[in-house]
């Protein structure tokens, strides 16, 4: 997934092996709070592919494995546009860019 702001991108991408994943992600783009507004981001791993369990469908939810852990990985890029542009005319990926790149494992 990822967010374009202007120049801006950010990219995000979970793992998890044999698990449904998703990730929430909301925006506010300085509406909020009415005195004194401020941009910002919200982003919300999710194993699983619906925010409730009463609206899963079949293959929707995390199970958790009889060894009694699940583990997943999400992984944040930051770059510019213009960093992509010069990647691409240097025919590299940007992915494998490691300037504004985090993995965090859980």
């Amino acid at each position: 997934m990822s967010v374009h702001d202007g120049t801006a991108v950010l990219r995000l991408a979970v793992e998890a092996a044999g698990q449904p994943v998703s990730v929430a992600l909301w925006r506010d783009l300085g509406g909020f709070p009415d005195q004194d507004p401020y941009r910002s981001v919200g982003v919300e791993p999710m194993l699983g592919r619906v925010f409730g369990l009463a609206a899963a469908g079949e293959g929707d939810t995390a199970v958790v494995p009889a060894r009694g852990e699940a583990r997943w990985r999400l992984t944040v890029t930051a770059h510019t546009t213009t960093d992509v542009q010069k990647n691409v005319a240097q025919n590299t990926d940007v992915q494998n860019n490691q300037k504004g790149t985090h993995t965090w494992s859980c």
